[in-house]
């Protein structure tokens, strides 16, 4: 079963002039208008529609969690400004420290949490990609670049396949990166397009109510692989481990 629309959320926010080594609080609201419907399930967002985020120091991923990687962390806390239309009160997950580095002031950031309890972040600087880690068809990525799922192509093949086996499926549906009119399809596995370098952790896997693509997209020579890849890790869904912290009220 898809999440209802108070479990997600689509957030904005600036990086302010007085962030420090890519540590600061700052203000995000909504990035999509949610008229209010009568019901808690629509008219609700997570943590609201105005939530303070702050990007703090995470020190080392614990040794425990297995499956992810040991890397300095920080820290994208989420903090509701109050109940009114706030599932919960708080909400946070790490990504690679020194992703967090490279958000400068003035950077626009997209956070999203999707149905599938997907987590998408991605950082646009004057228009342009810096990085975009996790689920990464989900938040905007600035001029230029385009990823999505190519259902179109999908539907062809598996109609292809099914002329033999009428009961098959793709095990995980590949993600297109678009850059300038040339393309990318991956299902796992890394390419260059242009100026930037694309990493597929897995696309998206089929299911109910299925999980979303795990990937990392940066532009070279504005965020390393090592940092948008860990980033993407620990974005990543993984059994048995919360990738999503939750305060509740």
């Amino acid at each position: 079963m898809v999440m209802p629309l108070c479990g997600t959320f689509d957030y904005v926010a600036v990086v302010p002039d007085d962030a420090a080594d890519g540590l600061f609080v700052c203000q995000a609201e909504s990035h999509e208008d949610v008229p209010m419907q009568g019901s808690h399930l629509s008219d609700d967002r997570l943590v609201g529609l105005t939530p303070t985020l702050a990007v703090t120091d995470a020190g080392l991923t614990p040794e425990n969690d297995k499956g992810l990687p040991w890397v300095m962390r920080a820290l994208m806390r989420l903090t509701a400004k109050s109940e009114a239309r706030a599932t919960v009160a708080e909400a946070g997950f790490h990504v690679d420290r020194a992703l967090a580095r490279r958000m400068l002031p003035g950077d626009i950031l997209h956070l999203g949490r999707t149905g599938c309890a997907g987590l998408g972040l991605s950082i646009v600087r004057q228009g342009q990609l810096v990085a975009a880690v996790g689920a990464v068809t989900t938040v905007p990525l600035g001029h230029g670049i385009t990823a999505r799922s190519p259902y179109d192509l999908t539907d062809d093949a598996t109609a292809v396949f099914r002329r033999r086996d009428p009961e098959f499926t793709f095990l995980r549906l590949p993600i297109e990166v678009i850059v300038g009119g040339r393309s990318v399809i991956l299902d796992a596995g890394r390419r260059t397009l242009g100026e930037y370098e694309i990493d597929v952790l897995h696309g998206f896997i089929p299911g109910v109510p299925g999980t979303n693509e795990s990937a990392a997209i940066w532009r070279k020579g504005l965020c390393t692989s090592v940092a948008a890849d860990a980033s993407a890790r620990l974005m990543a869904h993984h059994e048995g481990v919360d990738l999503l912290a939750l305060t509740r009220w």
